[in-house]
């Protein structure tokens, strides 16, 4: 059982399991180390205590009192660990004075990317729920899907399910079809005749450009796919209000496009930590934080071109 790998995601150090007060282990410590260390393969610049400092790849910067803390040990101890692992070629340490540099020795080895391929399981429910997703419960029925008992017997269920639907939606839609043309020709007949204001973004359109920014911006950065569940879908439409909020107290109208740009500029100036934690629950649950940290860079860079990208987000 010494070779071969199996992944860890980063989730796990958020359980409950994982957050039971304790006193670590020297190998809780360690992997302690290599969860918390760098792992965007690009430098990044930190500032503490005045000082300006570069984090790249596979390095932590923490004080040893803060190791003590986290690790529950006296602080003599994280010392002696850190000597340790040094001794044995595991990490590098440097002192930095106001800090402590850790350099994770071989890192790439310990955050091997993969090649991320999905199982045949996976892949056949992506077509179904890419397919019919706005009407996933109503297929479900009408397809009958239950007692299953292989994989199998679902992809039959599922491919029966389809079929069913394609062919209702053939014959509905040769029936409906001069309906249709006359309820959009009559809506569209009211819609110039009325003078009332321009309705507000479709908040559904609008949700998902916002995933669709971040799930590209979640590849570019961590080089793997996002896993969006029901509760990003919550922090994405609690995020839209708060970006809303933030331009109607600019006075600026909360367009699509406006929305968008403020959203892009809060993954533009994201401090570090949500970097190494990036999902929409961190940034929603972090959002007034992010906001903070972004004025206080943007003024202490003064460029203007970067000031104007705030006004998008608001102070």
């Amino acid at each position: 059982m010494d070779s071969g790998f199996f992944k860890i995601h980063r989730k796990l150090f958020n359980h409950w399991l994982w957050d039971e007060k304790r006193k670590y282990s020297k190998a809780e410590a360690w992997v302690w180390l290599l969860t918390n260390a760098r792992y965007i393969n690009e430098s990044t610049s930190i500032l503490i205590k005045n000082k300006k400092l570069n984090l790249n790849y596979g390095e932590l910067l923490y004080s040893q009192d803060r190791l003590s803390k986290e690790w529950g040990w006296v602080r003599g101890s994280v010392n002696k660990f850190l000597k340790l692992l040094e001794n044995d070629g595991m990490i590098k340490v440097v002192n930095e004075i106001v800090i402590t540099r850790i350099i994770v020795i071989n890192y790439k080895k310990y955050n091997k990317k993969g090649e991320n391929k999905e199982t045949e399981s996976v892949q056949v429910w992506k077509q179904f729920i890419n397919t019919f997703g706005n009407d996933l419960e109503t297929v479900l029925k009408q397809g009958n899907i239950n007692n299953i008992s292989s994989f199998e017997d679902l992809k039959k269920q599922l491919g029966n399910a389809l079929e069913t639907k394609r062919k209702q939606d053939s014959n509905t839609f040769g029936n409906d079809n001069d309906t249709h043309k006359k309820k959009v020709k009559k809506k569209e007949s009211k819609e110039s005749n009325s003078s009332s204001p321009a309705k507000k973004p479709d908040e559904v359109k609008v949700s998902h450009k916002v995933r669709i920014e971040f799930e590209k911006f979640f590849l570019e950065k961590i080089n793997e796919e996002y896993y969006w569940t029901v509760a990003d879908g919550s922090n994405c439409k609690q995020l839209i209000d708060k970006l809303k909020f933030r331009l109607d107290k600019r006075k600026k109208e909360y367009s699509d496009d406006n929305i968008l740009s403020s959203f892009k500029n809060v993954l533009k100036y994201l401090p570090d930590w949500h970097l190494q934690h990036l999902s929409m629950l961190n940034i929603n649950s972090k959002f007034n934080d992010i906001v903070i940290v972004m004025n206080e860079n943007i003024l202490s860079n003064k460029n203007n071109s970067q000031k104007d990208d705030i006004d998008e987000v608001g102070h």
